[in-house]
Parts: structure tokens; sequence; C-alpha cells
């Protein structure tokens, strides 16, 4: 495959269109839009209805996915060396749960193998997303360890817990929202990882309400599922990463 980003190509590169290595496997209308959507509020309801819509296009496939991603992160984690990057596993599975989701979507046929589709499709940009990441970790690692010696000395004073919780929010929250679609966007698109950040950013940023309507009744409904012996989350979990396509297909697609 040809690297858009090569000097002879880099003129004719345009970042907002699917990679000619995709058309077959992807749809001609995988373009990206200039700027991303904005919804209302409400909007996060209907992500979640055509999360579940998704999801019962082939629930099996969906159970046995989650399952499959348990056990790689497991035995993962149960090596030396490899336990140390099992983190990293995190973006690649879920680009790769997206194109399930986005195959299921166009009524396309997909498996269980399609779990490892991100590993063969730019898996730098993915690992880059991780190293990108780590800037406001180390960050909000290195004011930890400044302020959490006062606040043990200082426990009494309330004001500055809170503004250390601030302080680590300020690092988190964003962190989250530029790290939310951009796997989605460096496989499908083959963005830049920094790109895709801050494109997930922006997206995340101008549909907050409805993000934030999605979320809580998500997670009220992830809760609930929890109780018949958390056999709902067999659902829930899937959905949750469903979803993600959902808000990236209504937010940045055209």
């Amino acid at each position: 495959m040809s690297n858009p980003y090569d000097s002879n190509n880099l003129n004719e590169y345009n970042p907002y269109q699917a990679p000619a290595a995709y058309e077959e496997g992807y749809q001609d209308d995988l373009v990206l839009l200039d700027e991303p959507k904005r919804f209302g509020a409400s909007a996060g309801m209907d992500w979640i209805k055509e999360s579940w819509r998704i999801f019962k296009l082939n629930p099996g496939l969906w159970i046995l996915t989650l399952i499959a991603y348990f056990v790689i992160t497991f035995v993962a984690s149960m090596i030396p060396v490899i336990n140390i990057i099992v983190s990293f596993l995190n973006v690649f599975f879920v680009a790769s749960m997206a194109y399930i989701a986005y195959r299921l979507d166009m009524e396309e046929g997909a498996s269980i193998a399609d779990l490892f589709a991100a590993f063969s499709h730019n898996p730098m940009g993915q690992i880059k997303i991780m190293l990108w990441s780590m800037v406001p970790v180390a960050i909000s690692g290195i004011l930890a360890a400044i302020f959490i010696p006062n606040i043990t000395h200082l426990s009494s004073d309330i004001s500055i817990a809170t503004l250390f919780v601030l302080i680590i929010l300020l690092a988190v929250i964003p962190l989250l929202m530029a790290m939310y679609l951009s796997p989605i966007l460096v496989m499908f698109h083959e963005m830049p990882a920094l790109d895709a950040m801050k494109l997930s950013f922006k997206a995340c940023l101008v549909n907050f309400f409805p993000m934030l309507v999605f979320g809580i009744v998500f997670l009220i409904i992830a809760l609930i599922s929890t109780i018949p012996l958390g056999l709902g989350l067999l659902v829930t979990m899937p959905m949750s990463t469903i979803a993600t396509y959902v808000i990236y297909k209504n937010t940045l697609l055209g």
C-alpha cells in the first residue's frame, strides 16, 4: 500500500477521504466532514437506540467477540513482558469492533476474525495514539507527586483536595474525549494519530450535551444490566463499543 504521507503524494493527500487501499472493504461514503455535526441533547438517546439496533443484527457474534476480547487480554496479562503492553491493545480492539459494527450496519458479512482487523490496518497509528495519551497522564502524575504530600498534611483543607481533583479532571476528561473516536479515524481514514485525537476531541466538545445524556443514560442501563448475575453486561458492553461507531458515523460522516 502506498504511503499517503510520501512527499510525492503529500499535495494530493486528503485526510478526510478514505484511502484507496480501503475501497474494496469500505463504502464510498466514508468521507469525513470538514467540521463535526452538532446535535441536541436528545441525540444521546438516539445513539443508544442505534447501538441497540446494530447489536440485534448479530447478537451471537457480539457476545463471542466480547468473550474473545476478555480471553485474549487475560492470557496476555499473564505473559511476562507482554503484560506491560496489554493496555495498548484496547485501542486496537475499539477500532476493530467499530469495523464489525460498520460491516453489520452496511449489511455486509462480519466474523469474529474481524476483531483483529485493526492490527493489520495502520497499527502504528494506534500505537501513536497510546503514546500521545501518555503525555497528559505523565503531567497528572507529576502534579500528583507535587500535591499529594500537601493534601496529606492538610487533609482538613477541603479546598486543596478539591483543587487537586479538578486539576486531574482537567487532564483526564480532554484525554478521554481525544481518545474516544481517534482509533476509528486512524483505522478507517489513516489519519495521523495527533490529528485524529484533535478531531475526536472537537466532535465530543461540540456535542458535549448529547454525549452527557448518552453517558448518564447508558451508565444507568449498564448498572441495571448487572442485576441478573451480570449477564446483562453481555449486551451492554458490546453496545458501548458499538456506540463509538454510531457516534463517529453521526457526527463526522457526511
